[in-house]
């Protein structure tokens, strides 16, 4: 079934024509505002300026349970760590590659709209997008990194490691009630 959550990702393909630091700009923006509240402010200020009721659609979706309420700070830690992670992959080894680049630009922005929108009830229905979006992003980052920068099997190995036990972590961070 179609949700209507996933209409409110419209402002953001506009970023995708703009200048990448301007995708950079808002994906830090957003993830510096969420935990402080700054995102819900301007989103109930522009829905009153504009007589749009996002904010009321948003925020009293599924009124009256108390699922995923608010800021998250599990859900917020899993989606700025892998963010960061692919920021650094990318800067660090496939500056030089554009598709790379053009899909890091997409789960930022997915992330963004996580950012924005994430203080309404439910709001792991925004960071749902950008967290399907990640065995995509893993795939197509860590297995060109392992056979170019990898080139024995000890190194192969601990990197493998390293990499389950960030995601062993990450995970339990989402699972562990705030």
């Amino acid at each position: 079934t179609f949700h209507y959550s996933s209409l409110l990702i419209i402002p953001f393909l506009f970023f995708l024509f703009l200048k990448d630091k301007w995708t950079f700009l808002l994906f830090f923006l957003t993830a510096i505002f969420y935990p402080l509240g700054i995102n819900e402010i301007i989103i109930k200020n522009i829905s009153s300026i504009s007589g749009i009721p996002l904010y009321e659609k948003i925020y009293t979706y599924g009124e009256g349970i108390n699922a995923w309420v608010g800021f998250q700070l599990n859900f917020y830690l899993y989606s700025l760590f892998y963010s960061l992670l692919f920021l650094f992959m990318y800067f660090r080894f496939y500056k030089k590659e554009k598709l790379n680049f053009y899909i890091l630009k997409i789960f930022l922005l997915l992330n963004s709209a996580y950012f924005i929108y994430g203080f309404g009830v439910y709001s792991n229905r925004y960071g749902i997008m950008a967290w399907s979006f990640l065995p995509f992003m893993q795939t197509i980052y860590f297995l060109p990194f392992l056979r170019n920068y990898l080139n024995d099997k000890n190194s192969t190995m601990i990197f493998l490691l390293i990499l389950f036990l960030f995601g062993f972590f990450n995970y339990m961070i989402v699972l562990i009630p705030n």
